[in-house]
């Protein structure tokens, strides 16, 4: 009689019986299951880091692709390629080395934005030799980031263009403003200021170099300091061509009330006394002699942009609203000036400029509903009350005066295309 085997060495399952495995049979499982431990340790291994350099090129897509889009916004859409290329070499991926690839696409190729012209993508791809992966034949892999920017509403109201000046932002009084983002574009130590016992809370604040407080000043939030210059935000816009007369030295005095239509103003429109403007919609050319509205007077107007321009006949001259408590001025909803309520030449000069800062006092009943462009000259802005839903502030430098407790509201609702700034951002 034969002895049961207590047990035998469990292998394959067949049917329901164990069948052993031959000793060279079980050599080559042991060395298949350690090839595979070994490719999968080489894989986690190699994918770990792998994805930190993947986070790395995310970074660098992401930034040249803002770079380029900055550009684009800037009316610089042929410097779009040359910028991203520029930025992603900076990040340390200098396309055509070390086996990098930068493909710059404008409009992009891919994705929900192809075929956009105001949007960029970018590629970053290197390929990667393996580490561990290559003793399981896999020496190289292609690791790649994408990204892709638009054209976006700026996240700031207020701007200051200059570059150097102390003080390009600055407020002053007795009050509590209240407003969205600034941005201020000056590299000086005193770049921002407040300057009495003024409140001013905003989303944020941002500074190329640094601010000055004095007295009492209570600012929400800490303004941030030492970020990169920020373009232009309206240096797409279009400049109307300028023609030749349709009024020349337009006045209005004493007590009078009259309606004006668009056109070319030489010698500008002034108005005193009691007088009341009525304006129809549309462009109103200031072709030298400004806009001036004095004493009690009173200027209202729907769907209206005001172009400040100058030449040697008509010298230049800015805008001068003093007094007044019920004008009102709101600027087209729509059309190519959406949102533009004053618009200064780009191209008046420095000196220019400064003979010619710009004053509208905010009275307690007035309104100016738009966007104040004075790319080269000086705001003077006196805010006593909030009653228009938006205001976008871009000038060379800026004086905010608080006489009572105002705000510049950011409520866009009303226009086709959002905020009139407009800034890079991500998309994809």
């Amino acid at each position: 009689m034969n002895a049961r085997p207590v047990c035998t060495t469990p292998s394959v399952f067949s049917g329901t019986r164990f069948q052993p495995l031959a000793s060279g049979q079980m050599t080559v499982l042991v060395a298949l299951i350690l090839a595979v431990l070994l490719a999968c340790a080489s894989l986690a291994s190699d994918f770990g880091l792998f994805q930190n350099d993947r986070r790395k090129m995310q970074i660098a897509a992401d930034s040249a692709a803002m770079a380029g889009e900055q550009e684009i916004n800037a009316g610089n859409a042929d410097e779009a390629v040359t910028a991203a290329k520029y930025d992603a070499a900076l990040n340390g991926y200098t396309d055509g080395l070390s086996q990098i690839t930068v493909t710059v696409n404008n409009p992009p190729i891919n994705g929900p934005h192809s075929g956009d012209s105001n949007a960029v993508e970018v590629i970053v791809s290197r390929v990667e030799p393996t580490m561990l992966l290559k003793f399981v034949g896999i020496r190289t892999i292609t690791i790649s980031a994408r990204a892709v920017a638009i054209e976006g509403n700026a996240p700031y109201c207020i701007m200051a263009l200059n570059p150097t000046a102390t003080n390009a932002i600055s407020l002053f009084g007795a009050a509590l403003l209240q407003t969205c983002a600034i941005v201020d574009d000056s590299n000086a130590t005193k770049a921002f200021g407040i300057f009495g016992v003024a409140l001013w809370h905003a989303s944020s604040i941002s500074i190329v170099g640094n601010y000055d407080f004095d007295l009492l000043p209570f600012v929400s939030p800490k303004p941030v300091t030492g970020i990169a210059p920020v373009k232009d935000p309206l240096a797409r816009l279009q400049a109307p061509s300028v023609g030749g007369c349709d009024h020349t030295n337009y006045s209005l005095g004493l007590i009078s009330i009259a309606t004006i239509s668009p056109g070319v103003y030489c010698g500008g429109i002034s108005i005193s006394g009691a007088a009341v403007l009525h304006l129809r919609p549309g462009t109103y050319i200031m072709r030298g002699g400004g806009l001036n509205v004095l004493g009690a007077a009173a200027i209202v107007g729907t769907g209206v942009t005001f172009y400040l321009t100058g030449d040697a006949t008509y010298p230049y001259a800015g805008v001068n609203i003093l007094g007044a408590t019920i004008n009102s001025l709101i600027a087209p909803t729509s059309g190519s000036m959406e949102g533009i309520l004053f618009f200064q030449d780009r191209n008046i000069s420095a000196s220019t400029a400064a003979a010619n800062p710009n004053t509208i006092v905010g009275a307690a009943l007035a309104k100016y509903q738009g966007t104040f462009y004075f790319p080269t000259t000086r705001l003077n802005y006196t805010i006593n009350a909030s009653l228009a839903a938006y205001t976008a502030i871009v000038a060379d430098t800026i004086n905010i005066n608080l006489a009572a407790v105002g705000a510049v509201n950011n409520d866009y609702s009303s226009l086709a295309d959002g905020s009139p700034l407009k800034a890079a951002t991500l998309a994809e």
